[in-house]
Parts: structure tokens; sequence; C-alpha cells
């Protein structure tokens, strides 16, 4: 089973950060590992990059996040952006958004997102 992180996500783990749970860690580890895809969406370089000129993130964090995504050895992805992803997401029920955010967002066949 492949993965897509959110940008907290992959910016959490980046970063070792504690605010990323040790089941997310663990699975993330596993599916690198395990030669699994660890996908990041487009749109959270974007995000990065933004939230670096808010000064809401260091600059360190892009830094780390470019460098992975360069490294084929990183295990890390970046996934398109594109319509089959903004579909699956509006017809998720708004609930499910505030109750499983901290872990699991969204299961769909082959493919998990954390957050």
């Amino acid at each position: 089973m492949s993965a897509v992180l959110d940008t907290h996500t992959v910016l959490w783990y980046l970063g070792n950060s504690p605010e990323l749970s040790a089941i997310a860690r663990a699975t993330i580890e596993e599916a690198i590992r395990e030669a699994r895809d660890v996908h990041i969406s487009a749109i959270s370089i974007v995000e990065t990059v933004y939230l670096v000129e808010r000064r809401r993130l260091p600059l360190t964090a892009l830094e780390r996040l470019r460098g992975a995504l360069r490294d084929p050895n990183s295990g890390l992805f970046i996934a398109p952006l594109n319509t089959g992803v903004a579909d699956a997401i509006q017809i998720l029920p708004e609930i499910l958004f505030r109750t499983c955010r901290t872990e699991l967002l969204l299961q769909q066949p082959s493919t998990l997102v954390f957050h």
C-alpha cells in the first residue's frame, strides 16, 4: 500500500517533530523501508513556500523538503494534484475531516493520506 502525506505530516517527518504520532512515523518508515511509494502532493511544495514566505515556517523546512524530493533514496515522491484527487476530497463527509485529521484522513484503494 502506498501513502500520500499532507504538508504538515511530511514536514513533521523530515524535521523529526514530536507533532507526528509514533504510529504515523512508523507507517511512513515502514513504507519507505519496504520500497512502497510515499507521495507528497505537489501542492505541499507550494504551501511550504507560502508558509516560509509568511515566516510561519523556517527556510530549513523548505530546504529539507526540496532535498528529500531530489534524493532518489529518500523514498518520497511528488504526487500530482488532479481532478480525481479533488473529486475524492469533495465527496468526503465534513465530519471525517474533523474527527480523523490527526491520523488518517482519506483511505482509497491502495492509498492512505496521513495527517
